[in-house]
């Protein structure tokens, strides 16, 4: 079965989902990017595991908000969250609601890279 190489993004600032395109662009890695969690769930049924890369600030339901509903829905997806409002409490709460990783904006693009290249194969595992 061949290994899917896309990326959903959601987040609410039209720059950063473009800016996250461009770089996951360069690692031919495809993405899909979606400005609110709603518009996330009316486009994707979450039937198969997922990457998703995620911020945590969101208008309508929150991005915590939607790392538990996919994960609770979408066994095996691989959520990482990324926000401009990191601190430990709500990393710590990322990561127990299940989150594969927890990036800080502005982020590395390498190790941001690295990141989405281990939750694809975690996700494409699960497959």
């Amino acid at each position: 079965m061949p290994r899917e190489r896309c990326v959903h993004i959601v987040d609410d600032d039209a720059r950063v989902r473009d800016a996250l395109t461009l770089l996951l662009s360069t690692a031919l890695i495809e993405s899909r990017s979606y400005g609110s969690a709603e518009e996330y769930l009316t486009s994707n049924p979450l039937k198969k595991p997922a990457c998703v890369l995620l911020d945590n600030q969101l208008p309508g339901m929150s991005g915590i908000e939607l790392l538990e509903h996919i994960v609770a829905t979408a066994s095996g997806s691989a959520v990482i969250m990324i926000t401009a409002y990191g601190d430990v409490p709500t990393a710590v709460l990322a990561m127990r609601a299940g989150a594969f990783d927890f990036v800080q904006k502005p982020f590395d693009a390498e190790a941001l890279l690295t990141a989405v290249e281990e939750a694809l194969s975690r996700a494409n595992e699960a497959r």
